[in-house]
């Protein structure tokens, strides 16, 4: 059994039709597979999971590799130069203090919530509102 070499950089998905997602890991094989349970299991970003329902699997490409103190920033150097259209915001993170858990209901919508760290109150994934 081969052993996979582990890279650390920043990667994109190509979809066959086109739209791109940037992402970055210390382990790119390892969260490339985790992508693909999540999109087999419907679980994936909004974006990404209608990509993948329209178009199937995408290709793995690996862009640069990079030591893990710089991920963040050269994964934001290259949404900002590529502009990939399933990336949610050009610095490619949700915004501070915010986390999304997911919970298991018959309505996909309802699925996720946006939920506080420290003193932030509770607002609903899909309107917005509290």
């Amino acid at each position: 059994m081969a052993r996979e070499t582990v890279v650390c950089g920043v990667y994109l998905l190509r979809f066959r039709g086109g739209a791109r997602y940037i992402g970055c890991s210390t382990n790119v094989g390892t969260r490339f597979s985790l992508h693909r349970k999540d999109m087999r299991e419907g679980r994936h970003t909004r974006d990404v999971q209608r990509a993948f329902d329209e178009w199937g699997y995408p290709t793995l490409e690996i862009l640069l590799e990079c030591d893990p103190s710089e991920l963040r920033e050269r994964e934001a150097e290259l949404i900002r130069e590529i502009v990939p259209e399933l990336n949610a915001k050009p610095s490619g993170r949700r915004p501070r203090g915010l986390m999304v858990r997911r919970r298991k209901t018959a309505d996909p919508a309802a699925s996720r919530k946006v939920v506080p760290c420290r003193d932030w109150h509770w607002l609903d994934a899909v309107t917005g509102r509290e």
